[in-house]
C-alpha cells in the first residue's frame, strides 16, 4: 500500500480506473512537495515554529533571499515532474478514450481548468483521502492548525510569482468555475476572512463524493430531483414521433455552441410531457436530472437550487428537465423571479427541458437562448385502456372487469396503474385473497387520486345499491340509465364519434328534487356505489362567500379537484347556488347573476358527474335546467312504499317483537322514509335500554314523539292498544 492506494503496472497504457489515475495524481503531488522543500533548502530559509516568528526569519523574508544557482536535486525533481505530468496526461486521455470513469480528469475538461484550478482541486482531494496531507499544508503553511492548502501554497507548488497574482484571483471569482462549482465557502462556514492568499482551499462535499466514484447527487437535491439513466426508462408507450423529429429538428439547426436551448412542453397530464423528454434522452443515450420545482422549499433560495442543478448537469453530462414549471407562472408568483430563474437556466449546458400544464405567458426579446413551447397531447382513451388491460396481464383477476369504465373514471398514466395494481395486489394478498376484485382495484384507484377538496366538501363512503332503495319504477329506471351513461360513454363519445360533435358538455349532470327525507341523498350514494366513484358532498356555506370573486374561486377549485378525483359533485339543498337571475337592480345583483353564470360554464366544462338535490326544483334557473341530462322527481312515499322502507330499516340481527305490524305502521303514520329512519333507531335504543325486543309500544312511542318534532298530531284509537296508559 502507497498513499493509501495500490501501485499499478507502469506498462499499462491507459488508466482503468480512477484509483490508478489517483495514485499517480498524489504522487505527482508528493513530488511537487519534495521540489518545493528542496528549493526552500537551497535558500537556507529558517521557518519558526508557527506560534512565534523569529528575527533572522523576518530578515531573511525582508531580503527575499534567492537560491544562487540551481541545485542537482532541483534540476532531477522538475525532470521527474515533468516527465510524470505528461504520463499522467496521456494515460488519462487514452482512458477517456476507451470508456474508463476518471472523475478528476473529466472534470478538467469538462470545465476547462487552467493548471493552477486543477492543481488547486488535487490538492485539496489529497487532503481528503490522506491524513498525511494535513500535516505537509500545516508545515508548509507555517501554521499546524491550518491543514487545509492555501491560493499561496499551491502558487508555490506551480512555481507561480506573485506578480502573475491578478490571473489567479480572476479564477477565483465567484463567477468562475472553481469558486462557483467546485469549492466550499469557508469564510461562510468558519466565520473568518484571511487575507486572499492565505485563503484555505476545501472541496464542496458533492464534488469530493464526484471525485471518488460517488454517483449520488447532492443532499440538497434529493428531496427534490433524481438522476435516471437511460436504462433505466421502460420501453415507451404512445410515443409522439411528430414531437421526436421536431425536437431533434430544433436542436440540429440550433447546437449549443453559442446559445442554448431551452424546451417547455406543456399538457393537461404532465407525464405525457414527460414521456415525450424521457423518450428523447433514451434515444440520445443521456441520462435525466428530474427536478420538481413544486417542491423546492424556501429555505434554500431559487437562484441557489438552480446553481446545485447547474453542477449536477455537468458532473453527469446529464439532461435537466424541471417538471411543474408553470408555478413559475402564477399569477401570486413575481415575474421578475421568473426571468431571473429562467436567465440562470440559460448557463445550463445542452437543452434544458420544462415541463408545465399550462401556456407560456412569458416574452423573450431580451433572452440569450434558443427557446421552443410546445403542446403535447393527452393520452387517449383508447391508450389508457390499453394501458389498464397490458398491466391487467401481470397479475391474477378474480372477476371480469370493464376496462372501458376504469379508462373513463380513471384516465391514469402508465406509472400510476402500476401503481394502483402493486397496491391492490398487496391488499388482496393481506386479505389472504388469490387475486384482484373489482374492489380492491377500484379501493386503489381511489387513494391514488390527489385532490385539495379540503373543508369544501365531505367525503360520502357509498353504503347503497340500487337493490336497497325504495323508489317507484320509474325513478329507479332513470337512476339506472344515469348509470348507463357513464359506462358507456366510451361507445358513444369514442367509438360512435359523438365526441367530435361536441367541443364541450359531455359530463352528466342530474337533480334529485322532491320533499325532505324522500332518498334524494341514498339515491346520490347508490349511483356512487354502481359506478365505483367517490360522493363529495359540497358544503354550500364553505363555498358562498359574501366576497367579491370568492364564490368563483371556491367552484373553480371545487370542479378542478373533481376532475382530478374522477368523482361525484353532490350539491345537497342546491337551490341555495342554482337560483334563478334576476334583473340588476343594483351592484349585488349584478355579482349574483355573475356566480350563477360562472356556475353555468363550469357545469358545462365538467365531464364527470354532478347531482344536485333540491326541495324547490321551481327556484332552479331555466338554464340550469337545459344543462341536466337528468330530473328525477322524488315523490312522498305511499303506504305500500312505506311498508317496505319500515321492512328494510330493520336490520336481521335485531330482536324484533313477534306483534310488528308493518302493514299498520305503514297505514298509521303518513311520513316520508327518513321520518321512518328516525324512528326505527329511536324504538331500537329504546328497546335496549329495556332490554327487550322491538315491539309495536317501542316504534309507535317513537313515532309519537317524530311526528311532535314535525309539528304533527297523532291521535286515534288503533294507537291505544300499544300504548300504555301513561303514554296515550
Amino acid at each position: 500500500m502507497k498513499n493509501g492506494l495500490e501501485a499499478v503496472n507502469e506498462d499499462q497504457t491507459f488508466y482503468r480506473d480512477l484509483k490508478e489515475h489517483l495514485f499517480d495524481e498524489l504522487k505527482l503531488l508528493d513530488l511537487r512537495f519534495e521540489l518545493l522543500l528542496e528549493k526552500k533548502k537551497s535558500m537556507r530559509e529558517e521557518r519558526s515554529s508557527g506560534f512565534f516568528i523569529s528575527a533572522v526569519e523576518v530578515e531573511m523574508i525582508l531580503k527575499n533571499r534567492k537560491p544562487s544557482r540551481e541545485s542537482p536535486e532541483e534540476r532531477m525533481l522538475e525532470q521527474q515532474v515533468r516527465m510524470l505530468e505528461q504520463k499522467i496526461s496521456s494515460r488519462a486521455a487514452l482512458g477517456i478514450r476507451y470508456g474508463s470513469r476518471l472523475p478528476l480528469y473529466s472534470l478538467l475538461m469538462i470545465l476547462g481548468l487552467s493548471p493552477f484550478e486543477y492543481c488547486c482541486v488535487a490538492a485539496c482531494l489529497a487532503s481528503e483521502v490522506e491524513l498525511k496531507y494535513h500535516k505537509i499544508y500545516g508545515f508548509i503553511n507555517n501554521d499546524i492548525t491550518n491543514k487545509f492548502p492555501s491560493i499561496q501554497l499551491v502558487m508555490q507548488l506551480l512555481g507561480i510569482s506573485p506578480e502573475d497574482m491578478g490571473e489567479v484571483y480572476e479564477m477565483l471569482e465567484r463567477d468562475k468555475p472553481l469558486t462557483k462549482y467546485l469549492l466550499a465557502d469557508m469564510e461562510r462556514e468558519a466565520g473568518i476572512s484571511p487575507s486572499f492568499v492565505s485563503k484555505p482551499l476545501k472541496l464542496e462535499e458533492r464534488v469530493v463524493g464526484y471525485l471518488l466514484g460517488s454517483e449520488a447527487i447532492d443532499k440538497r437535491l434529493c428531496p427534490v430531483a433524481s438522476l435516471l439513466a437511460p436504462n433505466e426508462f421502460p420501453t415507451p408507450r404512445g410515443i409522439n414521433n411528430e414531437i421526436q423529429k421536431s425536437l431533434r429538428a430544433f436542436i440540429n439547426e440550433h447546437p449549443p455552441n453559442k446559445r442554448n436551448t431551452i424546451f417547455y412542453l406543456y399538457g393537461k397530464d404532465d407525464y405525457c410531457p414527460w414521456i415525450e423528454v424521457r423518450e428523447f434522452c433514451r434515444r440520445m443515450g443521456k441520462k435525466v436530472l428530474l427536478a420538481d420545482l413544486g417542491r423546492m422549499v424556501d429555505d434554500i433560495p431559487l437562484s441557489e437550487y438552480i446553481t446545485l442543478l447547474e453542477r449536477e448537469v455537468l458532473l453527469t453530462q446529464a439532461v435537466l428537465c424541471i417538471k411543474e414549471f408553470d408555478t413559475v407562472m402564477d399569477p401570486g408568483f413575481p415575474e421578475n423571479k421568473a426571468v431571473e430563474i429562467l436567465r440562470l437556466l440559460d448557463f445550463i449546458p445542452g437543452p434544458v427541458f420544462l415541463i408545465g400544464k399550462t401556456e407560456w405567458r412569458y416574452i423573450h426579446s431580451n433572452c440569450h437562448y434558443h427557446f421552443a413551447d410546445i403542446s403535447v397531447p393527452g393520452a387517449g382513451e383508447k391508450d389508457v385502456r390499453l394501458l389498464w388491460q397490458i398491466t391487467s396481464v401481470k397479475y391474477r383477476l378474480l372477476e371480469m372487469i370493464d376496462w372501458d369504465l376504469v379508462a373513463s373514471k380513471f384516465p391514469f398514466n402508465e406509472e400510476q396503474i402500476q401503481r394502483v395494481f402493486e397496491d391492490a395486489w398487496s391488499k388482496a394478498i393481506f386479505n389472504r385473497k388469490e387475486g384482484i376484485s373489482a374492489e380492491d382495484l377500484c379501493h386503489a384507484c381511489n387513494f391514488h387520486m390527489r385532490h385539495q377538496m379540503g373543508e369544501k366538501t365531505l367525503k360520502i363512503r357509498p353504503k347503497y345499491g340500487l337493490g336497497d332503495i325504495i323508489l317507484p319504477n320509474e325513478q329507479k329506471r332513470l337512476l339506472k340509465n344515469l348509470c348507463s351513461q357513464m359506462k358507456y360513454r366510451n361507445v358513444v363519445y369514442r367509438d360512435w364519434g359523438f365526441a367530435r360533435k361536441l367541443s364541450y358538455g359531455k359530463g352528466i349532470h342530474a337533480v334529485f328534487s322532491g320533499p325532505p327525507g324522500t332518498g334524494k341523498t341514498m339515491a346520490a350514494q347508490v349511483v356512487a356505489k354502481e359506478l365505483g366513484m367517490e360522493l363529495y358532498r359540497i358544503d354550500l356555506s364553505q363555498v358562498v362567500s359574501k366576497y367579491i370573486g370568492e364564490t368563483e374561486k371556491n367552484l373553480h377549485t371545487l370542479f378542478e379537484e373533481g376532475k382530478k378525483l374522477s368523482a361525484i359533485l353532490f350539491f345537497d339543498e342546491a337551490d341555495a347556488i342554482f337560483g334563478k337571475r334576476s334583473e340588476v337592480k343594483d351592484a349585488r345583483d349584478r355579482y349574483a347573476n355573475m356566480e350563477i353564470s360562472y356556475l353555468l360554464q363550469k357545469m358545462e366544462e365538467y365531464e364527470g358527474i354532478s347531482i344536485m338535490a333540491t326541495n324547490l326544483i321551481g327556484n332552479m334557473d331555466e338554464a340550469f335546467k337545459r344543462r341536466i341530462q337528468f330530473i328525477i322527481e322524488f315523490p312522498f312515499p305511499n303506504a305500500g312504499m312505506r311498508k317496505k322502507i319500515w321492512e328494510s330499516l330493520f336490520p336481521k340481527e335485531a330482536p324484533l317483537g313477534i306483534d310488528v305490524d308493518f302493514d299498520f305502521l305503514a297505514e298509521a303514520f303518513e311520513v316520508s322514509g327518513g321520518n321512518i329512519k328516525n324512528i326505527a333507531v329511536s324504538a331500537a335504543f329504546h328497546a335496549a335500554e329495556m332490554s327487550s325486543a322491538i315491539g309495536m309500544e317501542h316504534i309507535i312511542t317513537a313515532a309519537k314523539y317524530e311526528l311532535k318534532k314535525m309539528g304533527k298530531i297523532c291521535s286515534g284509537e288503533k294507537l291505544a292498544m300499544y300504548l300504555e296508559d301513561g303514554q296515550r
